[in-house]
């Protein structure tokens, strides 16, 4: 069970990091999106795939469909179709990406600060994280995302 969510979650930060590389998105375009462009996104995706989960009933399939429709930012704009594990993907990537926006707007820190207090929040973050998953993986992939030094909030 541990090694599927560590996937998973290996799965939604690979995805932001495609949107970044092969659609250009950006924090600095992604603030710009201050009518919660982001959110509705990943909403739209998340009514997408639960249309294409519910075999059989039609009419519920349909008023989802149209739901996700009405959500999607985009004027005029359609939401593209995937199988609904990777929809769920794509939104659970644009959450990451609205819940950054909403942190850089609002100046929050979190466990990362330049204080001394901040990076020992982090080790002990990260070793939780190498406690509860396969040895390595977690240091790994956080270090990758947050290499060693003064500890600022990206």
């Amino acid at each position: 069970m541990r090694d599927h969510t560590y996937d998973i979650l290996c799965a939604l930060y690979a995805e932001r990091m495609r949107q970044e590389a092969a659609e250009g998105h950006s924090p600095e375009g992604d603030d710009g999106q201050v009518m919660a462009e982001l959110g509705r996104m990943a909403a739209s995706y998340i009514l997408s795939a639960a249309s294409d989960s519910v075999p059989g009933h039609l009419p519920i399939r349909q008023v989802l469909r149209h739901r996700a429709d009405l959500v999607w930012p985009a004027a005029g704009g359609v939401i593209k179709p995937h199988p609904p594990r990777r929809a769920l993907v794509i939104a659970g990537a644009l959450t990451m990406a609205e819940i950054e926006r909403l942190d850089r707007r609002d100046g929050y820190q979190g466990p990362l600060d330049r204080t001394e207090a901040g990076a020992r929040r982090f080790d002990r973050v990260r070793d939780a994280l190498d406690a509860a998953f396969p040895p390595g993986r977690a240091r790994a992939a956080l270090d990758a995302a947050f290499p060693p030094g003064p500890w600022v909030w990206p």
